[in-house]
């Protein structure tokens, strides 16, 4: 099985790298620095089962994204705009939802055989960790958002109305915010339950770094308030899609969902 990580030098997606080849899995990852990622993964045996694209999706061609998106299993994105003012208000202001929605396109242009066949054939004279799943076999995408995004289906509880305040402010304020949340309405709406693709979108509640995975548990949709309801540290949210990509009970239970992860706190 190959796993393309995008945002793998992040908090999330770095542990995610690094519990997936723990694991014996090939991982193929899309990163801003190599030397990023390589010198987070000390202690980590990765030279067989860890290949590297340096740069952004949005800024590849059509032949890159089809040798980064061809043969992949499942595609997970950690990606998340920098917390500096040039990275919050700066271009690209829905680098999420592009990066994505160019991802999907990808997808769905190698449902052709004959850009299938080129694409593989190119990946495969550049790395080892080329083989494919048949064409007819969905991919799975994992994408991770926000307790803050509220499922588009309409079928969660309303909040309550000083909540709602803070996420109309955060809209109009946090464009990465607005980023997520049309994320989400991307591969809720646009993508939808395709034939070709079938999704994930992990909530975490409040995110805390933690490298050592603990208990933790899943609920269907957000619990508790929207600030100072829980937490979920890194490590965990790594270990939930890990789950998701490599159990198919797991899988099969929460696609098409959003759930929300969240830490057993310690007594």
């Amino acid at each position: 099985m190959v796993t393309l990580v995008l945002g793998a030098t992040g908090g999330t997606g770095n542990q995610l790298v690094r519990q997936l080849i723990c694991q014996g899995q090939s991982v193929r990852a899309i990163v801003r620095s190599t030397d990023k990622l390589l010198g987070s993964l000390h202690g980590v045996k990765y030279e067989d089962n860890l290949v590297v694209f340096e740069g952004l999706v949005l800024d590849m061609t059509d032949e890159e994204m089809q040798k980064l998106v061809g043969g992949c299993d499942v595609i997970v994105s950690c990606l998340g705009h920098n917390m500096t003012f040039r990275g919050v208000y700066g271009k690209p202001r829905r680098l999420v939802r592009d990066s994505i929605k160019r991802v999907h396109e990808t997808l769905q242009s190698l449902q052709s055989p004959a850009s299938s066949s080129s694409s593989q054939s190119s990946l495969s004279s550049s790395s080892s960790s080329s083989a494919s799943a048949p064409l007819s076999t969905p991919t799975k995408m994992i994408l991770m958002g926000t307790k803050g995004v509220a499922n588009p289906d309409g079928s969660e509880d309303v909040r309550p109305l000083d909540e709602r305040i803070a996420l109309s402010m955060l809209r109009i304020l946090l464009p990465p915010h607005k980023d997520n949340e049309e994320t989400v309405h991307y591969v809720s709406n646009t993508i939808g339950q395709s034939s070709n693709v079938e999704w994930v979108v992990v909530r975490p509640d409040e995110l805390i770094h933690g490298d050592d995975v603990s208990e933790f548990k899943i609920f269907d949709k957000p619990y508790g308030p929207l600030f100072g309801g829980g937490q979920t540290s890194r490590s965990n949210v790594a270990a939930f899609m890990t789950d998701l990509i490599l159990d198919e009970t797991v899988w099969n239970k929460w696609k098409y969902q959003m759930p929300m992860p969240q830490n057993v706190p310690l007594n």
